[in-house]
């Protein structure tokens, strides 16, 4: 069934299966469980169903729509206090397609080595790891051919010495008939070879295979854009096509705000709580459905523990049900009394809120990674994508044949070791020095258990430079104050595996009301420290040819900065997020502090799961969408095994 508004027909259905959130894990549940037609299932959106509608659809219109409540929570986070008490904004896609709708569309995926590090967090059986997950990533990718979109990047690179193949083949590695597709762009801005050739020759080899498990070098991203169309991809696009929208056991009701995960108030005989459905928002009327067999989580790393910590039984929902009907929608005259909700027994007791499950892990652990920036005017005679005129004049190109300049983006990315980019002396020394960090984290009893395994997994990939600590990427176009007559490009570098952790809790009682969103930016030594060098390489870049001898004047910063201090004052004075916030309902073991386990049910219930980003357990170096679809794919599959 096509989404929908009427939400007492939807209140009023029988589901075995309700999913709170049309996102990037959300809809790839929907649409795998309705597959069988026995199974009904139903999918609560607060956003609206968004078609043909050119700030999402255009490529490279990508970044436009952020902030505009149409599309994006327009979440910010608590003062950052290492951050000099900034509020940092942080997009989050607001509609049926989550943040498919507003994100940058890089599609890749962190190494092997990352993904095997959730065994150690989870229980060892039937483990998520490189292996099990990556059956997932290939059944939500449909990959163009190399045919249809070759990748470019060995030709434009240095020599051939300067190319590279690492891990396992594109034959077994890459999906071709998944729902989302994927290309490379068909046309890329002039200042693309010389920085890939500049990477070249401070010794950033091109990985010409980074989906193989090893994503260490500078590689073409691909991107969820479907070339023949010349639009994004997005988990609507991909998931709702017409035969699975028109199917008679699926409903998406959009505009509806979950307020609460609904649990009987007695355990079952194996000791656990069961969820019985959802209550939701439309217009101001408030709701229940009833779900027969599952509820799943898929609102993301924000809401998703909001969510918990505001889920449980009310007394006036048992009374209205035994008096009424199950069915009944209760309106706001039913003041709700007696709340209870899963999570940190403390917290919840701050808010006269009964706990229903003590998971002290729910909202913590958030980790997100961390970016830094720099501007440069290019030289005149330098086509990129920032002159509005230009793009303008290619409006009619892209009408025409869905192609051309409107329909690619920037997808240059280099991803490096720590150890790779410093002396061996002066790496050892910050080894020494996060070891002291930690080591008097424990002491003072600062670190938590799951932070604990963390921390170990992230020094050993240290030691070892196994796995990338930063990325390095490029956008053709000037981000701040450009002027329209010139052209610039915007380097990123972003700290992959950050030790700050922060939190995401319920900051009231009102699930309407923005949780407290504090990710701790920068309040470890260390995210500091690489940072710094992360900064030093950009400058590195930039003064290597063929890139140096193109570049007319830096503009952001407007000063060198020449000792480390001016550039930690600069980090501090305007990092900002990656929008890839992760962890806040870890897949963990329970003594870790994990929130949900292998079968990804929320601990001390029997039927409630998580599926989105908040289940990523420690950071990952890549952009996550791809692998928030292979967790929707992967826990569809779970579902279907248990019910």
């Amino acid at each position: 069934m096509s989404p929908t508004s009427n939400a007492e027909v939807f209140a009023k259905t029988h589901f075995d299966i309700i999913i709170i959130g049309a996102g990037t894990a959300g809809l790839p549940i929907a649409a795998r469980l309705s597959e069988n037609p026995g199974t009904t299932v139903g999918v609560l959106e607060a956003g609206l169903k968004i078609s043909h509608d050119s700030l999402v659809d255009v490529p490279q219109y990508l970044g436009r729509s952020i902030g505009n409540p149409k599309y994006d929570w327009s979440f910010s986070t608590f003062p950052q206090e290492s951050a000099l008490g900034r509020t940092i904004s942080l997009p989050r896609g607001r509609g049926v397609g989550g943040s498919t709708l507003i994100n940058y569309m890089a599609w890749d995926r962190a190494c092997k080595a990352e993904y095997d590090a959730w065994k150690t967090l989870g229980d060892p059986d039937d483990a998520w790891d490189w292996n099990s997950i990556l059956p997932y990533l290939l059944a939500s990718e449909g990959a163009a051919t190399d045919a249809q979109s070759p990748n470019d990047f060995a030709a434009m690179s240095l020599s051939g010495k300067d190319v590279v193949n690492i891990g396992l083949s594109d034959t077994q590695t890459i999906g071709r008939d998944g729902p989302v597709k994927t290309s490379y762009n068909s046309i890329y801005t002039e200042i693309i070879p010389p920085y890939i050739k500049a990477l070249n020759s401070i010794g950033v080899p091109t990985n010409n295979n980074p989906f193989g498990g090893q994503a260490t070098g500078v590689y073409n991203v691909r991107r969820n854009v479907d070339i023949a169309a010349g639009k994004r991809s997005t988990a609507a696009e991909a998931y709702l096509t017409p035969s699975v929208s028109s199917r008679s056991n699926l409903q998406i009701l959009t505009g509806a705000h979950v307020t609460k995960v609904l649990l009987k108030p007695k355990k079952n005989a194996a000791g656990n709580l069961v969820a019985t459905g959802v209550e939701f928002v439309v217009e101001g009327r408030t709701f229940t459905v009833e779900a027969a067999k599952e509820v799943i989580l898929s609102a993301g790393s924000v809401q998703t523990p909001q969510i918990l910590e505001l889920s449980g039984e009310y007394f006036f929902i048992v009374l209205c049900r035994i008096l009424f009907s199950p069915r009944l929608p209760i309106h706001h005259i039913f003041t709700p009394v007696f709340p209870k909700g899963i999570g940190k027994k403390e917290l919840l007791n701050r808010f006269n809120i009964e706990t229903q499950i003590d998971l002290p892990g729910v909202g913590e652990n958030l980790h997100d990674h961390t970016f830094i920036h720099m501007q440069f005017l290019l030289k005149p005679g330098t086509v990129t994508f920032g002159n509005p005129k230009f793009l303008a004049e290619q409006q009619d190109t892209y009408e025409s044949s869905k192609n051309g300049w409107l329909a690619a983006v920037d997808s240059t990315t280099a991803y490096n070791p720590l150890g790779n980019l410093l002396d061996r002396s002066i790496f050892a020394a910050m080894l020494d020095k996060l070891k002291v960090s930690i080591d008097n984290g424990k002491q003072q009893g600062m670190i938590t258990p799951l932070q604990a395994v963390q921390y170990k997994i992230q020094t050993e990939w240290l030691r070892k430079a196994e796995v990338p600590t930063l990325e390095t990427l490029l956008m053709s176009k000037g981000i701040v104050a450009p002027a329209d007559d010139a052209s610039y490009f915007f380097l990123m570098t972003g700290l992959q595996h950050p030790f700050s952790r922060g939190s995401i809790h319920i900051d009231s009682t009102d699930p309407f009301k923005s949780p407290r969103i504090d990710p701790k930016y920068l309040s470890h030594d260390f995210d500091i420290d690489a940072l710094v060098v992360g900064y030093r390489l950009m400058e590195k870049v930039v003064g290597a040819e063929p890139l140096k001898g193109l570049i007319e004047a830096q503009s952001l910063p407007p000063l060198v900065l020449k000792n480390d201090q001016s550039v930690i004052d600069f980090i501090r004075a305007t990092g900002g997020t990656g929008s890839h916030l992760m962890g806040t309902c870890a897949l963990a073991r329970h003594e870790l502090g994990g929130v949900v386990g292998n079968d990804l049910k929320v601990y001390g219930t029997s039927n409630l799961r998580v599926a989105d980003a908040s289940i990523i357990p420690l950071p990952i170096a890549c952009h996550i969408q791809a692998t928030v679809f292979a967790i929707g794919e992967k826990a569809a599959d779970l579902i279907k095994r248990d019910i």
